[in-house]
């Protein structure tokens, strides 16, 4: 009898501790997939959304704006002349400055704005509930934070911005499209600067000029 107890009692414990094992390699290989899932996402240099999650995030607010006829603006920036940078200080710098910028924009943002690298040195914000004067707002504020940020480089660094607006008819690719104009014409008017989307009736140029004005104020 006492046999059959000490047996049943050794059963009893190797198959707790077979199936405490079972219990931790679940676990593991649950968090194991979500790790995976997670890393697909995000883009590994910056630790921000990738260019995939930031269109399947953009699809969504494009589809609820146009069922809900809401405002929907993003932002499209990029470092200027970031191509110098990685020349006269190597890729290592360059890298660090792409990390460095990608936390001030985090640290800048609204809480529920959507930030993500959409390739290389450019980066893409989504504003949510957001029109074309807010947008502006937003944008200009991360660009004087870049601006007032010491990169330890010796030389000012700076980035450009175009907005753009969902008008509740166009496509994703048509935003974008708008969003990636503006923002060359933030460089071609000297770089360090948002170009704004433009929905005015009033001439172009008086619009920018007037919204500069606006963000030397907030």
């Amino acid at each position: 009898m006492i046999k059959i107890i000490v047996t049943f009692s050794i059963m009893m414990m190797v198959n707790r501790r077979l199936f405490l094992s079972l219990e931790n390699e679940s676990v593991a290989k649950e968090n194991l997939v979500k790790e995976l899932k997670y890393q697909a996402r995000v883009d590994i240099l910056t630790n921000i959304w990738n260019r995939r999650t930031l269109e399947e995030r953009l699809e969504e607010e494009l589809m609820r704006a146009k069922k809900y006829r809401g405002k929907m603006s993003l932002i499209l920036l990029d470092i200027d002349y970031f191509k110098k940078i990685n020349d006269t200080f190597g890729h290592p710098a360059g890298d660090s400055v792409l990390k460095k910028i990608a936390d001030i924009l985090k640290d800048n943002l609204r809480k529920n704005d959507f930030i993500g690298r959409w390739g290389g040195e450019e980066f893409i914000v989504v504003c949510a509930e957001t029109d074309e004067s807010i947008v502006w707002k937003v944008s200009e504020k991360l660009r004087k934070s870049v601006e007032n940020y010491d990169f330890n480089l010796g030389i000012p660094l700076t980035i450009s911005l175009g907005t753009a607006t969902f008008d509740n008819i166009e496509t994703l690719d048509e935003i974008l499209k708008r969003a990636d104009t503006n923002m060359y014409k933030a460089k071609e008017k000297g770089r360090n600067k948002t170009h704004p989307d433009i929905y005015y009736s009033i001439d172009q140029e008086e619009t920018v000029d007037s919204l500069e004005i606006l963000s030397s104020t907030v």
